[in-house]
């Protein structure tokens, strides 16, 4: 079988490959091809192609029990024994028998496993062997082992070949050792192939960057004697935004959003914008920020420290008393920071009136506050959705060990930021649409009708119904968000609601921004952490700033006309992994920190429900499940009314307050589990007469009962005693 002529045939993604579409790609090869695969393939009479009905191709995916062939939408997937996947590993493409009763795996067409991150370790009997979580309990044989390998070397190691029982790899390097803080961490980062490091062609090349500091200041704008601050979080080092208000004399405001001028340092065409659109994105994993660029431009030169003249590029807003932008301007500057403030710090000011130490910067804040209050109240008007989010915040030890976890929601003083950012994001994008200059857009498209409907459904059954004379889709969803402020159900509902989301994703096309009823939208506020923003920004000097006349103009635009839609696809691609790599490690830090209370209970509330047990939400922010296996009550799952409930009256409903006790922290499944504390006040599952007979309050058709696990050593000393 010629695996990559089946993994083409799959890549189509049809049922029936035309004649001239075979012939094209194949040419002269195409007859021996066929006749190759003869068995595995059907011919009709004009010589199109398709697969025979006996096979069946699709992505494998494995569960604990049993797995799936994924197959495409207008077919039903199907179900394989895990003993018939001959070797198959998930994310696999197989070719699969379907003509038995077990359907069966023939063939790994494409085998998803590319790479090992493993473990070394030295036997008594001085054998050295591989191990590594993705292995699938397979033999892992490596070729090419150096002489220097010692026990608790962590290698990268290379897949050449899968089969039923063994790996085949080639060793790449070494990554570190099992004793090196972290390590768990840099693993994860090894398996996203996320580049740690910058090349020393890299590094070398900061070194020399050479900046004409009199041609700068005769061109840029010199802001450095404007109160100009900036407000981030404690432990931040890559301050790439900071903000200035004042008042003019015609009664205005004027509102400047300086951001760091990366795309002066980082070139089209060098080695650092190469490694810069490599990575695509800053990743901020628990202590660590892997950057977009290297430290010397993201802490220091680009980063707008206190007391230091900075380049940046400039987009002033002029606001009236509405915070309507009534006229703005973009332009290169020089400013220099008076504060560095920090979220903290605001917020005690806003909230509680503690005084920044300047009577100057606590007019200034007071000012900003109410500009970004009816910015707010501009954005809810005309649609925008309010998801309520946090974030948890990891406080590590030297050694990487977790000390405290602490769940940091967003105040006034992360909105006032938000609020400008947004409108210097919208004003800079607004500016590219309207004057006919091609751009790299933030889109955000409606959710489909469907989700939004499954959605709506699961809200109403928490008693938060959907305002029905909403005459929009949006406005449903922000009159719903508004309705569980300040509620125990405020997180649920906003969770529940996101899942129906589409993801926003960069585009060369302006569709337009959903969740914020924007209809243009960029990032041009993180060029430190974001390429899109450093690409936008190198676009703002080449179209506007640098004023080309019409022929350059035309070819620049053309030029960057052709490079958004790959430019757009490949950030999207990177954003995404950052964020499963942020969400992966947050999973590893929450198990490192919970696995030191086992047997302890926690107080929770219910935050996710399904027939096989529900998730739980910690006061600190850390998820886990309680399965029904490890519950040692009889449940039956009503999931009209999203609640579990027992024979003797006790239920269990989503957005419950429980009290729950940790008996696992589970690494092969990535979870955390909890059973039910046996001390825990349920609330009564009521009862009513219906017809003369007994039902429960909650019925409903769709119920599942799940029976307690039985004790095995009580078993045992019953059989004894008879």
């Amino acid at each position: 079988m010629d695996k990559q002529f089946m993994k083409w045939f799959y890549d189509q993604k049809l049922e029936i490959i035309s004649n001239e579409q075979l012939k094209n790609t194949y040419g002269k090869t195409l007859d021996h091809l066929l006749k190759d695969h003869a068995d595995l393939i059907d011919m009709d009479a004009v010589g199109n192609m398709s697969l025979n009905k006996r096979y069946a191709i699709g992505t494998l995916t494995i569960k604990r029990t049993i797995a799936f062939l994924i197959m495409p939408e207008d077919h039903k997937d199907i179900k394989l024994d895990l003993f018939d996947l001959n070797g198959a590993m998930e994310g696999d493409i197989v070719l699969v028998d379907i003509s038995s009763y077990n359907p069966y795996v023939v063939e790994i067409i494409w085998s998803s496993l590319t790479k090992l991150i493993a473990d070394v370790k030295i036997t008594k009997d001085k054998k050295m062997r591989f191990d590594a979580a993705d292995a699938a309990n397979k033999l892992i044989v490596v070729k090419d082992i150096p002489d220097y390998l010692v026990d608790g070397h962590v290698v990268l190691l290379q897949v050449t070949e899968v089969t039923r029982t063994k790996i085949f790899t080639r060793f790449s390097e070494v990554i570190g050792h099992l004793n090196d803080p972290d390590m768990e961490i840099v693993k994860i980062v090894y398996d996203y192939e996320w580049p740690l490091k910058f090349s020393h062609d890299v590094l070398d090349e900061l070194h020399h960057i050479k900046v004409d500091h009199a041609y700068e200041k005769k061109t840029r704008r010199d802001l450095r004697d404007k109160l100009i601050i900036t407000i981030d979080g404690a432990d931040a080092k890559d301050l790439d935004d900071a903000i200035s208000l004042e008042r003019l004399d015609n009664g205005h405001f004027k509102l400047g959003v300086h951001i760091a001028d990366v795309s002066y340092f980082v070139k089209a065409g060098s080695l650092l914008n190469e490694a810069a659109y490599k990575r695509a994105t800053s990743v901020y994993l628990a202590d660590r920020v892997i950057p977009m660029i290297p430290h010397g431009l993201s802490n220091d030169l680009c980063s707008l420290n206190p007391d230091e003249a900075k380049y940046t590029l400039t987009c002033d807003m002029v606001l009236n008393a509405d915070a309507e932008v009534i006229d703005h301007e973009i332009y290169a500057s020089i400013i220099e920071s008076k504060h560095r403030l920090t979220y903290d710090g605001v917020n005690a000011f806003l909230k509680e009136g503690v005084t920044t130490g300047d009577i100057k910067v606590d007019e200034l804040l007071t000012n900003m506050n109410m500009f970004a209050r009816k910015l707010k109240d501009i954005r809810t008007k005309r649609g925008a959705i309010d998801f309520q989010s946090s974030e948890l915040k990891f406080v590590l030890d030297k050694s990487g060990d977790v000390l405290d976890v602490i769940e940091r929601l967003t105040d006034e003083a992360e909105g006032l930021i938000e609020s400008f950012m947004i409108l210097a994001n919208e004003t800079v994008s607004r500016h590219f649409y309207d004057n006919d200059l091609p751009g790299i857009y933030r889109i955000h498209e409606k959710p489909s009708v469907d989700k939004l409907d499954i959605a709506f459904e699961s809200s109403n059954k928490l008693g938060f119904s959907v305002d029905r004379t909403a005459k929009s889709s949006s406005d449903k969803l922000q009159r719903l968000t508004q309705k569980v402020v300040d509620t125990p159900y405020e997180y649920i509902v906003n969770m529940i609601l996101l899942r129906s989301m589409q993801k926003a994703i960069y585009s060369e096309k302006p569709v337009g921004h959903f969740g914020l009823a924007s209809p243009y939208y960029s990032h041009f506020t993180s060029p430190i952490r974001r390429y899109p923003d450093l690409l936008l920004h190198r676009m703002i000097r080449d179209l506007i700033i640098n004023k080309p006349d019409e022929e350059n103009l035309k070819a620049l635009k053309k030029h960057y006309k052709d490079l958004m839609p790959s430019y757009s696809e490949h950030t999207s691609n990177q954003e995404r992994l950052a964020i499963n790599m942020e969400r992966e490690v947050n999973k590893l830090k929450s198990r490192q920190y919970m696995a030191k209370f086992i047997n302890q209970s926690f107080d929770a509330q219910i935050v996710s429900m399904m027939p096989s047990g529900f998730f739980v939400k910690l006061d600190n922010g850390i998820e886990g499940l309680v399965n029904v296996r490890n519950v040692n009550q009889y449940l039956i799952y009503d999931d009209e009314h999203l609640l579990f409930y027992t024979d003797s009256g006790n239920r269990y409903r989503l957005g419950d307050r429980i009290r729950v006790k940790l008996i696992k922290v589970d690494e092969v499944d990535n979870n955390i589990d909890f059973t039910i504390d046996p001390k825990n006040k349920a609330q009564a599952h009521t009862t009513k007469k219906v017809a003369g007979k007994s039902r429960r309050e909650n019925s409903s058709k769709k119920k599942v009962t799940h029976k307690p696990k039985r004790d095995k050593n009580r078993i045992k000393k019953s059989k004894t005693k008879k």
